[in-house]
């Protein structure tokens, strides 16, 4: 099976890009308007900390998505461990076994992305892309539907 026609993707590798592409969009319409759903019935005192940290992690999904379609594995690799530095930052904000199975999941698809990435393999990073944004919405959604996973305060 060719993947490019005269050095260019071929029909089939862009048709994926547009697929995570929409999948990522899709994310983090979805995951946003879970966490504001639940802010709004919460009375909780902004995090400037988290709250700049997440923003830059989806900076750095973005800059994945970017990458993606343009075929630059290398701003898909760095964005990847960009996410990765941040979220190691980040571990404080959350303890639990549901937490770090979610964690685990996050790192195992930011690790694969990375990989793909190294290696130009547009079907695996289109992957390990889709699990990325799979185990962020998991992680969000748990957020959103037990408040009582947020540390003390928030």
């Amino acid at each position: 099976m060719t993947m490019t026609i005269h050095g260019r993707p071929s029909r089939a590798q862009w048709l994926g890009v547009f697929a995570v592409a929409g999948l990522l969009i899709a994310g983090f319409v979805w995951a946003g308007a879970a966490v504001l759903r639940w802010a709004e019935t919460h009375d909780i005192a902004e995090d400037p900390i988290s709250d700049r940290m997440m923003e830059k992690k989806s900076r750095q999904l973005q800059r994945v998505l970017d990458g993606m379609i343009a075929h630059d594995y290398k701003t898909v690799a760095d964005a990847a461990a960009e996410i990765e530095t941040i979220s190691e930052s980040m571990q404080w904000f959350i303890a639990d076994k549901e937490y770090d199975a979610d964690r685990t999941a996050f790192q195992d698809s930011l690790q694969s992305l990375q990989a793909a990435a190294g290696s130009n393999n547009s079907e695996a990073a289109i992957k390990s892309a889709d699990l990325l944004v799979d185990s962020c919405m998991r992680c969000h959604d748990h957020l959103a539907n037990d408040p009582t996973r947020l540390p003390q305060g928030r």
